[in-house]
Order: structure tokens, then sequence, then C-alpha cells
């Protein structure tokens, strides 16, 4: 079969079977191309670790500490642990975008029914600079922060702290 067939039948990319062949891993030549259980093995472990973030040099290092067996099982824990650490630090950052996100669309569904409601020729009220509206804090999830923050900070009672978050989530 050529690499393409073999794409097609397997449901593995191209970029990959190339990058198998040229790591010497297949035992094939440039013609034909037969894949066998092993092959079929460590081309399934390659797209996972290409799915979980590695980069095709540490694909290739990966691979090799593969094939040289038990005696590297330690240095491919410690890269796997390595990996999932840093994908376990990148979850607070990914937190914080979806906040991000949440209030965004809150502001815009509440503009949109702000201006569905409005009667045409109506002007939109403008709030005074600086003023803060309760009912804003209530449903922003910004607001929400803001005011677990304060009651974290000043609260010796954190189950009360909890209890109140909980209930202005509640709120929504």
């Amino acid at each position: 079969m050529t690499i393409d067939e073999v794409s097609e039948r397997y449901q593995i990319p191209a970029e990959i079977l190339r990058e198998y062949e040229g790591w010497g891993l297949c035992g094939a030549d440039s013609v034909s191309w037969q894949c066998g259980k092993q092959d079929l093995e460590r081309l399934s472990l390659i797209m996972t670790l290409h799915d979980i973030g590695f980069c095709k040099d540490e694909v290739e290092e990966y691979m090799r500490l593969v094939l040289e067996g038990e005696s590297t099982r330690e240095k491919r824990l410690r890269i796997l642990d390595e990996r999932r650490g840093a994908a376990l630090d990148d979850i607070p950052r990914r937190e914080q975008k979806l906040e991000q996100l949440d209030y965004l669309w809150f502001r815009m569904q509440k503009e949109q029914k702000e201006q569905s409601e409005r009667r045409p020729g109506d002007k939109k009220k403008k709030q005074p600079a600086g003023l803060w509206k309760k009912q804003d804090a209530l449903h922003e999830p910004a607001g929400i922060c803001f005011i677990f923050f304060i009651l974290s900070t000043f609260s010796p009672h954190t189950d009360a702290v909890h209890w109140r978050l909980s209930h202005l989530h509640s709120l929504r």
C-alpha cells in the first residue's frame, strides 16, 4: 500500500505516516507500506502525543525512548508528568478566559434585552459615572467574583462566605 492508502484505510494523517517513515520506525520502503499491529499501536501513540500538545521533535524523542524499552520507563513517566503539570497549570488561565467570555456574553444579552424593551424614540438612560448598581454585581460574573473577594477577605466564617457565594449564584 502507499502512504495515502494506509492513511485512508486506517484514518491516520499522511503527515504522521511520513514522520513515522522518516524516523525509520516502519521498515517500509518509500513505495510499499505494510502496517502490522505493532505499527498501528505506535502510530496510535504518535497521534495521541500530537493531540496532547507534543511537537514533532518531542514525539520523536518520546518514540525513541519507547523503542529503547523498559529501561526508559522512568524518563517517559517524567516527560508525561511534566506535560500533565503544564496542563494543570493552564486550567486557571482557561477558567479566567471562560469567565471573561461569560461576562461579555452576559453584557451583550443584557444590552439586547434593554434595546428590545425600549420604545422607539426613548433614549437610553445613562447612569452617572462612578455609581455601582447592586443588581449588576449580582448578575455579572466579575461582580460576583468581587463580592466573593470582599466577603472572604473580611469574613472570619468561610462557610458563610461560600453559602453567600452560592446564594448569589442562585439569584442569577
